[in-house]
């Protein structure tokens, strides 16, 4: 649903990918869900690349969620075995504040296991100079090839008792250091989204932007619309 919508779906959030996109959204299950999906992602490459995006999230509401919600979920990018990103969720959601007239604000709060790792090619032990081997080992390629870090992201929703949500989202709040060698930085930037949605019978509608540093140091910002 959330890639259907490009992914706007920041003050939708109301099934388990809600993990993914917003964790204050998890209050607004009231029974146990799964979810699990597989995408092959743009087929057809010349070069026989196999993008892969694997899926899987459960929600679980404590004593009808009066408690909160839990929810976990795993994803992997993945690219023909020789590349590969797993993230691991443990989320949590509870309802901070609820009036019969103007409606509730959940809160929501994701840990994360951010791992990458690649498979070490022949390239690695016998460095390209141009198109020209130099029987050298290559000083990146033959490091170490895996690395693991923790985040965390911090979510709020707000939705009135009819039609209308307010959803804020921060993402990679800890800008994890990615890079495989310690002694390099690659810090993934913090992410945050803000999003408006109406909802009724028969549809939703989000209103969504977000904003990161981009690789030049400028900011990048999108805008998002999405039906269903």
């Amino acid at each position: 649903r959330a890639p259907g919508m490009g992914n706007a779906f920041t003050p939708i959030a109301d099934d388990a990918y809600t993990i993914i996109y917003n964790p204050a959204g998890l209050v607004t299950l009231t029974a146990a869900e799964f979810s699990s999906s597989y995408s092959k992602l743009l087929s057809g490459l010349q070069d026989n690349s196999a993008l892969s995006l694997s899926q899987f999230a459960y929600v679980q509401p404590l004593k009808g969620g009066r408690w909160g919600t839990v929810g976990a979920a795993w994803q992997q990018f993945e690219l023909n075995g020789l590349y590969q990103e797993q993230s691991l969720y443990a989320s949590y959601g509870k309802t901070a504040w609820k009036h019969k007239s103007f409606g509730d604000i959940s809160l929501g709060l994701n840990l994360k296991q951010l791992s990458r790792s690649f498979s070490r090619a022949p390239e690695a032990f016998n460095a390209y100079n141009g198109l020209s081997t130099t029987a050298a080992p290559d000083p990146v390629l033959a490091g170490k090839n895996t690395q693991s870090v923790f985040d965390a992201d911090a979510a709020i929703l707000y939705r009135t008792p009819k039609h209308y949500a307010l959803g804020i989202s921060l993402e990679q709040i800890t800008r994890p250091n990615i890079a495989f060698a310690s002694s390099d930085q690659e810090r993934l930037p913090m992410r945050i989204k803000t999003g408006l949605g109406y909802r009724s019978l028969w549809t939703n509608f989000a209103l969504e932007t977000g904003m990161q540093q981009g690789p030049t140091g400028a900011l990048d910002r999108d805008f998002t619309l999405g039906l269903e």
